[in-house]
Parts: structure tokens; C-alpha cells; sequence
């Protein structure tokens, strides 16, 4: 009797994940439906392999280790997914093949479709790239720090790795960040401002900031009605967050000069998966161990942070012209996965690695991506993190021409706006492989 509820459990479990095949299928909208047919097609010309749709296919570039148990390295997050009883939030951190919200804005509109959720998780307060989903404006007067470039002394950073303190004069930064130069102006100012306008739904936003002497009032306008926030401190964290109530989507906030130093904001809702993009432009990873460990417990347990998505490499390619220093950029991976396994033993962990990268000056790839990317993939596997090979997905060696010649990327490796889109579907097709076999393992779910 039992076998034969345990069968009947698993078949409902089979037509379940169809239901969600076929939703998915169709989850982008109708007028985006021959575009990724002709992406489709693009994608075969440029001789890319892609993962079959059906309930019977089977990762292709995905790797999946197992871990303690028997269990898989996701199955922590398939675990979150399949109760769905409160937000599933992901942590995306990488460099700037997403900086902007890249690639996750394409990630999230799949998960949001399929699993629910509203918003688009962290925002900057100022950034020196355009934003995919939303536009701000910001006052001149805000001083930005990252652990890459203008770094804090103390390392104070929230767990993108930035923060933001509003100053009383100008500040110019080089967009192209070659350098830590920081330029001022003369200009006198009395408190900073960030204007949003969001054109999406959200359930609430949330502003998160470091610690305070004292209480400290933010003005609010949520589609020109005014409302007021203080930002407080209980003496203990670093990292704070204070709710603003509303859904505006033209929301201005005033700070002023004595305000602590700002991280960010989050739009979000109470169920359904939030991404959280960290792009940092020219980084190669390593900046994240200099976030404090208090930040990033905090921010991953109180936040339900459920996957830790990682996308580097890219910025260290350049730079591979032997066996050492293949070895040496390996190092740096081995020990951000390590940190991040001993700190969140419990959680799911993906690795998206680079693409094909051409030598400087030529459209040949660097001779040493493929054994670079083969390394990675196993220190990922190793650290029980599971491993998208995006070169791999490319064609391998000498790919980047191809992509190059069909417009899903340009010379410098970087992702068009359609080699994202093939990019995050297959990502996507592949999760969702990974937890039709997560469903049909676990009969106590």
C-alpha cells in the first residue's frame, strides 16, 4: 500500500513539472514569442547547442555535484522553491556582464513567472552604469565606495560590496574605472537626494544603511505625497534596513549630509523569488572577502537568501599566459567558494563561469580559457557549488566569432542583449531540469 502511495506520489510529482514545462514555455509574452524563435535560430547558426525542452532532456552545460546525504548542491533552493511559503531570494554577484541588472533582470522574469514575486531586489543609490529596469537621478554630492575601487578603510561595505555617503561638495568619478581617482568640485551642498521611477510592481521597498550615532530622518516623496523614515541603530550591526511603506513608482528620497553610510535599497514582496544584482564593473571576485562577515550572515539569513550565484573570471583572463598564473587565478575562486561554504553550510551555490575571450588585440581566444574554465568548474564542484560552463555553451575555443558575427556579443566578450537572452534561457531550461529530478528524489516533500 505504501509502494503504491509512493507511486502515485511520484506520477502526480511528473504531471506537476509538465504543468510547469508548459507554463514556462509560454511564460514569455506573446509578442516576445517570435523573437525567441528567431533567437532560436540565430543561436544555431552561430553553432550553439542548446538544452532539449522536454520533460526528457538533459543538462548539457550544468553541473550538478552531490553533497551530504545523497542530496544535490541546489537542493537547499529547489526545497525553498517547491513550499514557496515565503520569499526565495538569490544573491547574483559578478562583474559587469550583469552590472546594471544584466542577466538577472532575464533570470528574474523567468522565476518570477514561473514561482511568483514582485520587485527587483537591490538597487544602488548611484551607479556609472545605465539600469536595465528602472532610471534614477541622483543629487552630484554622493561619494561611492566599493570594495574594487575607493575603498573603505574600515570595510563597511553592504553585501554587494558598496556603500554611499552623501558629501558637501561634488563628486566626479571615472566611469571608465582604470583608477581610484576621485575628483571634487566646489560646490556647496546641503543634503544628497536619489529620484527613482520603477515601472514594475513591487509589495514594499526597503532601505538598508550602516550604523548611526543617532537617529537620522530621510525625507520621502511616493508620487509627490511626502512621508519621512529615521534611521536607528540597536549597537550591534553594521547593516540595517528600515521599511518605507507604499508602492510609488516615482519615489525621491532626501538625506542629509550627517546621514550614515547608505548601501542601497530593495524592492521586493513577501513571497515568491527576489534577485539581487552586485554587479561591480572590471572585478574579478576577489573583492568580496572584504565583506564583513556579520554583513553577509545578516543579510543571507534575514533576507532568506536561498541560492548564491557567482559570475566571474572574465577580468582575469586577460592576465592567463601560463600554467602559473592559471593556478594563481584558480586560488582566488578556491577561497571565495571555501569563505562561503563555511559560512553558509546550508545553502545552494552556483557558479556561472566566463565565456570565450579573445587575446588583446585579436579575435583568437586566450589559449588558456579552456583549462581555466575546466579548473573552475572543479574547484565549484570540490566546494559543493554547482557549475554553468558558459564557454562551453558558446562553441568553446575561437566561439567568440561567432557570437561576434550573429550579434550576441561584442569584441570584447561582453553579452548583446539577445546573447543574454539565449544565455539565461538555457541557464534557466537547465535549473528547471535540475528540479523536475530534485521533485522526483524526494517523496517526503
Amino acid at each position: 500500500m505504501l509502494q503504491n502511495q509512493r507511486e502515485m506520489k511520484n506520477f502526480v510529482k511528473v504531471i506537476l513539472y509538465i504543468i510547469v514545462l508548459l507554463f514556462y514555455s509560454c511564460s514569455s509574452p506573446a509578442h516576445k514569442q517570435p523573437r525567441l524563435s528567431k533567437l532560436c535560430l540565430i543561436a544555431d547558426s552561430a553553432g550553439v547547442k542548446m538544452v532539449d525542452d522536454s520533460l526528457f532532456g538533459k543538462n548539457i552545460f550544468l553541473e550538478v555535484p552531490t553533497i551530504d546525504a545523497g542530496n544535490s548542491a541546489l537542493d537547499a533552493f529547489f526545497v525553498a522553491l517547491h513550499r514557496n511559503s515565503k520569499v526565495v531570494r538569490i544573491a547574483h554577484w559578478g562583474d559587469s556582464q550583469i552590472e546594471g541588472g544584466r542577466l538577472s533582470k532575464e533570470l528574474r522574469t523567468y522565476f518570477q513567472n514561473i514561482f511568483g514575486g514582485q520587485g527587483v531586489g537591490y538597487v544602488p543609490i548611484v551607479d556609472i552604469t545605465s539600469p536595465v529596469s528602472y532610471s534614477y537621478a541622483s543629487s552630484e554630492n554622493w561619494m561611492r565606495y566599493t570594495f574594487f575601487h575607493h575603498r573603505l578603510q574600515n570595510s563597511l561595505y553592504g553585501p554587494g560590496g558598496s556603500a554611499f555617503k552623501p558629501v558637501p561638495f561634488a563628486v566626479i568619478e571615472d566611469s571608465t574605472q582604470v583608477s581610484d581617482s576621485i575628483m571634487t568640485g566646489a560646490s556647496s551642498f546641503t543634503n544628497a537626494f536619489v529620484n527613482f521611477t520603477l515601472p514594475f510592481n513591487y509589495g514594499r521597498a526597503v532601505l538598508w544603511y550602516g550604523s548611526v550615532d543617532k537617529p537620522t530622518k530621510v525625507r520621502i516623496f511616493m508620487d509627490g505625497k511626502q512621508d519621512q523614515v529615521y534611521l536607528t541603530w540597536d549597537g550591534t550591526n553594521s547593516w540595517n534596513e528600515v521599511e518605507i511603506h507604499g508602492q510609488a513608482h516615482h519615489l525621491k528620497l532626501v538625506f542629509p549630509l550627517e546621514s550614515p553610510l547608505i548601501y542601497g535599497l530593495s524592492f521586493e514582496s513577501s513571497r515568491g523569488v527576489i534577485i539581487d544584482n552586485f554587479g561591480l564593473r572590471g572585478h574579478s571576485g576577489d573583492g568580496i572577502l572584504l565583506v564583513r562577515d556579520e554583513v553577509l550572515k545578516k543579510y543571507v539569513e534575514n533576507k532568506n537568501v536561498e541560492l548564491l550565484i557567482f559570475q566571474f573570471g572574465a577580468n582575469v583572463i586577460p592576465y592567463l599566459h601560463d600554467e602559473k598564473s592559471v593556478n594563481e587565478a584558480i586560488q582566488i575562486y578556491d577561497k571565495i567558494l571555501q569563505r562561503m561554504r563555511i559560512l553558509f553550510p546550508k545553502r545552494s551555490m552556483l557558479f556561472i563561469g566566463p565565456g570565450d575571450m579573445p587575446l588583446r588585440g585579436k579575435f583568437a581566444s586566450n589559449p588558456f580559457i579552456k583549462t581555466f574554465n575546466e579548473k573552475l568548474k572543479n574547484i565549484a564542484l570540490k566546494n559543493g557549488c554547482a557549475y554553468f560552463d558558459v564557454y562551453g555553451f558558446m562553441g568553446g575555443e575561437g566561439s567568440l566569432g561567432k557570437w561576434i558575427k550573429n550579434k550576441l556579443a561584442s569584441e570584447d566578450g561582453h553579452f548583446t542583449n539577445e546573447g543574454r537572452e539565449l544565455l539565461a534561457r538555457e541557464i534557466m531550461n537547465e535549473l528547471l531540469h535540475s528540479y523536475h529530478l530534485f521533485l522526483l528524489r524526494k517523496n517526503d516533500l
